[in-house]
């Protein structure tokens, strides 16, 4: 199986697709496959599943460089994702304390507070 990795025009990878090798003995048959017969418009680049070509396999936000033809992690985008995931985690943790002060307010645990509580 083929691998082929959409670009937008900031070379940030927006999908990676599938095709089999019988429709992608090449590249460039590749593309013309996805492009003709499957109908996806765009730039699109092979990736190699074992990072084999391109640096490394590539993956949703990676950028590509034409320039190196590889694949490179978007640090920007992880510095955001790992953000986010803290900020998640700690409203999580904040819900989890107001519902272990109300529970302890009221002679419950926990878990009998969510079984209360439960829709």
């Amino acid at each position: 199986m083929a691998h082929f990795a959409q670009l937008n025009n900031e070379n940030v990878v927006q999908q990676v697709i599938v095709v089999d090798n019988k429709h992608a003995p090449t590249e460039e048959a590749g593309v013309a496959f996805i492009k003709d017969v499957l109908k996806f418009n765009g730039t699109w680049v092979q990736t190699s599943y074992n990072g084999n070509i391109r640096g490394k396999f590539a993956g949703v936000t990676d950028i590509y460089d034409p320039k190196k033809d590889e694949f490179t992690t978007n640090l920007k985008y992880q510095e955001e994702r790992e953000k986010l995931r803290l900020e998640r985690e700690e409203k999580e943790a904040i819900e989890i304390a107001k519902k272990e002060a109300i529970a302890a307010k009221i002679g419950l645990t926990v878990e009998e507070l969510r079984a209360i509580l439960k829709p």
